[in-house]
């Protein structure tokens, strides 16, 4: 059932055939699709503007290239409304130019060397004459007992090809890109060093009423090689050792502000002491030496951020 409302007037229609709307009758000023490829040709020979309403398929493309030649307008189905349809239609009613451009293609379009029913009668005669259309065929038919196989006509060895292209290629850029990488990976220093190095951990402190202050603090800390074995003072505090370590000459009190603090937290929550390394030394640590204990924080603050604890 295909019903068009109008406040005056209402036709009920169970089946509107298209050449009975669009068969050059004077007064069909409009007509409405969903963008159907035989539709739009007997619209095109009727010269009527159109508004297309695509749903799915072609229909889309269709529409798509009536807008480009602009003898008519599309409406999306999803968004649109009773004033948006309204006002479509009386633009394609009022402005000439969908009439002009219609008229013209219209015109283009029947400017054949014969008339269709003609074309269909000397076709259909030719037939009759030759008993066969074998050698219309295109050879690229496959399906139609071309010379070509199913393999070829879906060009698949181009895509193969193509596919193994693709697939050395992203070998040879994965492989570039994991020596790239291992470039940028720091190598194990030829000689032994035991030197100052600064890292950064976070810390947070609470005051007595609950209330936190945190923030990230940088120190340094001696860390190096003094022999096979990679030991600093930071993880190496009140043990005993058998082989020489990096360890600290002496180490500075330095106190730092907390920036980040709750409302209302207390001075003593932002203020935060730490120790920090004063020079660096390979020796052999015992259990009584104080310069193997490491730089002492309290039990409270978190491992170094940038050793990844």
């Amino acid at each position: 059932m295909f019903v068009i409302k109008l406040k005056l007037e209402t036709f009920s229609i169970k089946i509107i055939e298209r050449s009975i709307i669009i068969s050059g009758h004077p007064n069909v000023k409009l007509f409405i699709t969903q963008g159907g490829l035989q539709s739009m040709e007997e619209a095109i020979d009727s010269a009527v503007p159109m508004l297309g309403i695509p749903f799915y398929g072609d229909q889309f493309n269709n529409v798509n290239k009536m807008v480009d030649k602009e003898f008519g307008l599309k409406l999306d189905v999803e968004t649109m409304e009773s004033h948006i349809l309204k006002d479509s239609i009386l633009e394609v009613l009022n402005n000439p130019k969908y009439k002009k451009n219609i008229d013209r293609l219209s015109i283009i379009s029947k400017d054949q060397p014969m008339r269709p029913l003609d074309k269909a009668v000397w076709w259909a005669e030719y037939v009759l004459r030759h008993k066969t259309t074998e050698h219309l065929r295109s050879p690229t038919l496959w399906f139609s007992g071309g010379g070509i196989s199913r393999f070829e006509y879906r060009k698949m060895k181009q895509f193969i090809s193509l596919q193994i292209y693709i697939i050395v290629i992203s070998t040879t850029v994965r492989s570039q890109s994991i020596i790239d990488v291992e470039s940028l990976i720091p190598q194990e220093p030829e000689t032994l060093s035991c030197e100052e190095m600064p890292y950064t951990f976070s810390v947070v402190q609470t005051d007595a009423n609950g209330k936190q202050c945190w923030g990230a603090v940088t120190t340094n800390a001696c860390k190096g090689r003094c022999d096979s074995n990679e030991i600093s003072d930071w993880r190496f505090p009140f043990k005993k050792s058998n082989h020489p370590v990096c360890v600290h000459y002496g180490r500075n009190r330095n106190v730092v502000t907390l920036r980040h603090c709750e409302e209302g937290a207390l001075p003593e929550a932002a203020r935060y002491e730490y120790l920090e390394a004063v020079g660096c030394k390979c020796q052999i640590c015992s259990s009584s030496d104080t310069s193997c204990e490491g730089i002492t924080y309290r039990p409270h603050r978190s491992y170094p951020v940038s050793w990844g604890y």
